[in-house]
């Protein structure tokens, strides 16, 4: 799944080990 990694700055596969780095661009939070 791709989600925005907020410690790279860019879009990236979503990591289950390190989750709150990523935010999920969708029209629902």
């Amino acid at each position: 799944v791709a989600a925005y990694d907020k410690s790279k700055k860019k879009m990236a596969f979503f990591e289950p080990s390190r989750a709150q780095d990523f935010l999920f661009i969708s029209g629902t939070k």
